[in-house]
């Protein structure tokens, strides 16, 4: 079953990636998807699919195997996190792209916005990490170390590199899949942002973020997608 089915059918999902700050977001609301296997021929122009994205067939794969993570073989947690409570307390989880070495970014989220629940009535957040694997053996004791004291980390078997962040991200949705489906939203986000709490609450509290299939986010129009396979 695609990702997109197991999480909560009204749920949300925001993205942030080069932004410091949140100040208003463009809701974006999804097109139905055309199902398509991977030996159909898509039969639709590369730049079209820039320039007018809505006819764009997006393909929707097989049914894959618990061990993989999209062309990543026997893929499995390095370290986990604590999941959601199973009361369904939490309405906003926050996955968090960071590097193993980002002991300060990650303290710094958890100190600040991070722990902002109490503050606001209709906001309860959980905050997750997503890292990859490292190397050196004494940067992963500590990061083990941190995991043990806080246990927000998702660490996956894969090597941190900027070719790899496909898989982080993905690895970011199959968590929330797995271990946090009952959120109301779902927020993307680096280690070098801070986020308005009180502005965000705002936002989701609005008409457009509660429509069911919807993703806030500033739309890059000036930089189109590169499509060209391989």
């Amino acid at each position: 079953m695609a990702l997109r089915a197991k999480l909560k059918r009204n749920a949300s999902i925001l993205c942030l990636v080069v932004f410091t700050y949140i100040v208003v977001f463009k809701a974006v609301h999804l097109p139905a998807v055309i199902d398509q296997t991977d030996s159909m021929p898509r039969g639709l122009n590369p730049q079209r699919c820039v320039h007018d994205p809505v006819p764009c067939p997006r393909i929707v794969y097989p049914e894959r195997d618990n061990e993989s993570l999209i062309d990543l073989k026997n893929f499995s947690y390095v370290l986990d996190a604590k999941p959601c409570s199973e009361s369904g307390e939490e309405n906003l989880l926050v996955l968090v792209h960071s590097a193993a070495d980002h002991f300060a970014q990650r303290d710094s989220i958890r100190t600040s916005w991070g722990a902002g629940s109490g503050w606001l009535k209709n906001l309860t957040i959980k905050v997750v990490f997503l890292l990859a694997k490292t190397p050196e053996e004494s940067l992963q004791d500590l990061i083990a170390h941190e995991n043990r004291r806080h246990g927000d980390t998702v660490q996956g078997d894969f090597v941190d590199s900027y070719h790899n962040l496909t898989y982080k991200h993905v690895m970011g949705l199959r968590w929330a899949v797995d271990r946090c489906a009952s959120v109301d939203h779902v927020l993307k986000m680096d280690d070098d942002i801070f986020v308005h709490l009180f502005r965000l609450s705002e936002i989701l509290g609005s008409a457009a973020a509660m429509k069911p299939r919807t993703i806030l986010c500033y739309v890059q129009k000036q930089m189109p997608v590169s499509r060209s396979e391989g």
